[in-house]
């Protein structure tokens, strides 16, 4: 499926995982679970908020994620955003099977040097949430720059795409794609309802709370914008894929935007 796809190749992080199938070690928060208990659910956030603005197209998408992903309460602390995902999270059986697409089962790479540098960098954010040994990292060769959620206990990287990154921006990748283990059926439901504005904006609560995530383990919330330029350099150059809007995905531009305000925001924060 993926590799057919000569001139709509799968974006890194890529919206079409969830069709792969057939449907925090102890966060560092200084939050309580009581106080994060209080809250919505982001999955009740989000299906509220689409079905809110299901009309609105001058709808601020970047704004919207931002308010989104603080709760609606303005506060961006990273540790309280991660505490938050990390009880929204689902319940994963660390035995279950994983699905995955034929041509990448057929053409997975588990051992070796490529496949233990992709473990060794997504280990620190499994470990963050608790999800090492539940959510398992695969490696598959193609050509084209992919990453992507096999829900609920994988997450898969193309060769292309372990080539293009450092391990930071494969990392941030990943913080990415393990934000779309909140609210998947909503995910799913927009997929197949072809509702773009409704992707885009779970895609941009997924950057967010990549952002948060990567900032409350000490990282660079800045690399997830790295591995996105360096993705979609090589999606237009090599597949005519070109940044716009109205799409399926959010640009670059819009991403970009979300992503700054965040980091003016955490260190805000880290000055009090």
């Amino acid at each position: 499926m993926l590799e057919n796809r000569k001139t709509k190749p799968v974006l890194a992080v890529v919206l079409f995982a969830l069709f792969f199938q057939n449907a925090l070690a102890t966060s560092t928060s200084s939050i309580s679970a009581a106080a994060v208990g209080t809250v919505p659910s982001y999955a009740d956030l989000l299906n509220a908020s689409i079905d809110r603005h299901r009309t609105n197209e001058k709808l601020d998408e970047p704004d919207e994620a931002l308010q989104l992903i603080s709760a609606n309460s303005g506060q961006t602390d990273p540790y309280e955003i991660t505490a938050h995902l990390k009880r929204d999270f689902p319940s994963i059986d660390p035995g279950a099977k994983i699905r995955v697409l034929p041509i990448m089962r057929e053409n997975l790479i588990l051992k070796g040097t490529d496949y233990t540098r992709l473990v060794t960098s997504l280990t620190p954010l499994l470990k963050f949430y608790g999800l090492e040994r539940k959510v398992i990292p695969l490696l598959y060769k193609s050509e084209q720059p992919v990453a992507a959620l096999c829900y609920p206990n994988g997450i898969v990287f193309s060769t292309r795409q372990l080539d293009l990154l450092n391990n930071d921006e494969l990392e941030s990748l990943a913080a990415h794609e393990i934000a779309h283990l909140v609210g998947y059926d909503l995910f799913k439901t927009a997929i197949d309802q072809k509702n773009k504005a409704a992707i885009r904006l779970i895609e941009l609560f997924c950057d967010a709370a990549a952002a948060s995530t990567l900032q409350a383990m000490g990282k660079n919330p800045r690399a997830l914008l790295n591995a996105l330029y360096k993705t979609q350099q090589i999606l237009e150059l090599e597949y005519g894929e070109q940044d716009r809007k109205g799409q399926d995905h959010p640009t670059l531009s819009q991403r970009d935007q979300l992503n700054k305000e965040l980091v003016r925001r955490f260190g805000l924060l880290a000055r009090r």
